[in-house]
């Protein structure tokens, strides 16, 4: 993991036409996770983000493990500074999480999330991003082998980027 984030760090250096960001959201590192993001300007106003993330959550006599992948669109209403400032967003997520014991996988959930987001970007010292955001929206959750019923919930969510901005 530590070498696609060096290469994807070298990638925006080379191109350097365009604003980009690669983060990390390092509140994750509380409930022993990881994501790491890349975020690219598409056009004057509009970017577009990527990101995976693992969590280990469970411990003692249960292992729980979640991947997740996902993306974002996000709009900067303020042309003059690309990906600086406000924005919103439209956020959508998919997860996989299984939690096992000694004696084997004892079931497994499937997320769908789709949020709304709004969010701030500072850029300090040239190239540190910092990015708060806010969020509501909706979880589905599927359970893998089908014995269960699918549900929904709302959910409201908070995060915080930390990047390395690399732009004009």
């Amino acid at each position: 993991m530590t070498r696609a984030f060096v290469l994807a760090l070298v990638a925006t250096r080379v191109a350097h036409a365009d604003p980009s960001v690669v983060a990390t959201q390092p509140l994750a590192l509380v409930t022993r996770g990881v994501e790491v993001s890349y975020e690219q300007l598409a056009t004057g106003l509009f970017s577009w983000a990527a990101f995976v993330g693992a969590r280990l959550a469970a411990e003692d006599d249960y292992d729980s493990s979640t991947f997740t992948a996902g993306g974002e669109l996000r709009w900067w209403p303020r042309r003059r500074t690309p990906m600086r400032g406000p924005y919103l967003a439209v956020h959508a997520s998919a997860g996989r999480t299984t939690v096992s014991d000694d004696m084997g996988t004892l079931g497994a959930v499937i997320d769908v999330t789709e949020r709304v987001d709004a969010g701030w970007r500072w850029v300090v010292a040239r190239h540190l991003s910092l990015t708060p955001s806010l969020g509501a929206g909706f979880i589905e959750e599927v359970d893998e082998s089908g014995r269960l019923a699918t549900t929904g919930r709302l959910t409201v969510a908070f995060g915080f980027e930390l990047g390395w901005w690399s732009g004009n």
